[in-house]
């Protein structure tokens, strides 16, 4: 089963903040993190939905994925984006689209295309799964 597979296989489980399991709602580093089976307990949680520090994130990152240019991203990798100033997001890129937790909805969803907001970096999955 591909990242992308697993990710769909959540879509309509409930949004929470700092959500890191199925059965109790994800938020878009607990899907990620459940989408490339990494262990979710190995990620902080130490973090706000807003104004908090994109390095931190990326340092996140970079324990599990490779930094990638962001138009060689493929279904799978995962984007960083920033839907306001002072707010960051992780979304799965899929053939045409993304899945992501989202906040406003308050569940997984997954979009018909790549969200309007500014993609800041792509990365992709660095160990076998």
């Amino acid at each position: 089963m591909t990242p992308v597979d697993r990710a769909r296989s959540y879509l309509g489980r409930r949004f929470r903040p700092q959500g890191r399991h199925a059965s109790t709602g994800f938020d878009c580093i607990g899907l990620v993190c459940a989408a490339h089976l990494i262990d979710a307990d190995d990620v902080p949680r130490d973090y706000r939905l807003r104004g908090f520090c994109v390095v931190r994130l990326l340092q996140q990152l970079e324990r599990f994925f490779s930094t990638i240019p962001v138009g060689e991203a493929t279904p799978g990798d995962v984007a960083l984006l920033q839907p306001r100033i002072d707010q960051f997001h992780l979304g799965i890129l899929t053939e045409g689209g993304m899945i992501h937790a989202d906040a406003r909805l308050r569940k997984v969803v997954e979009t018909p295309r790549i969200s309007a907001w500014p993609i800041l970096s792509a990365h992709r999955r660095t160990t076998s799964e």
